[in-house]
């Protein structure tokens, strides 16, 4: 609806645009988690931080990287992606916070440069589960892990 120039959102639109805007700070939380991992970790060994052996944190990250490669691999475009195209009614109505968002998460590139890409940091994250092990699967397991 249009008053005076001014496009003015029916509630259920809003609540559709406000739903995609939180599943893009979702992916955009993930995709921070995952990419500070490959970078924090190793930091973290180097500095002897205990949080870097945490079971939980490791095994969380390992997963997101064997499942963003996988997707890449497979073509296969990501659930978070397809949930919040599909609550954008691919119109892509985005708010100041989303637009900037997904122009961090979205590269127009290649398929192949993610694959390269995302297969190349699951590798880096299969070498540091091997040199660095989490305390579980060293042999070590810490109270409150």
């Amino acid at each position: 609806m249009c008053i005076d120039g001014l496009n003015i959102l029916k509630p259920a639109s809003l609540r559709l645009i406000l739903a995609a805007d939180l599943i893009l700070i979702i992916h955009f939380c993930v995709v921070f988690f995952v990419v500070i991992g490959l970078v924090a970790l190793p930091i973290g060994h180097l500095r002897n931080y205990s949080w870097t052996r945490n079971t939980k944190l490791r095994s969380a990250h390992m997963s997101l990287m064997g499942f963003v490669t996988i997707e890449a691999i497979l073509g296969i475009t990501c659930p978070l992606t397809i949930l919040e195209n599909i609550l954008r009614q691919i119109e892509y109505q985005q708010s100041f916070v989303s637009y900037w968002l997904s122009h961090f998460i979205y590269w127009d590139l290649p398929n192949y440069f993610f694959v390269i890409l995302y297969s190349a940091c699951f590798i880096w994250s299969l070498i540091f589960w091997k040199v660095h092990p989490p305390n579980y699967f060293n042999g070590k397991r810490v109270i409150g892990e």
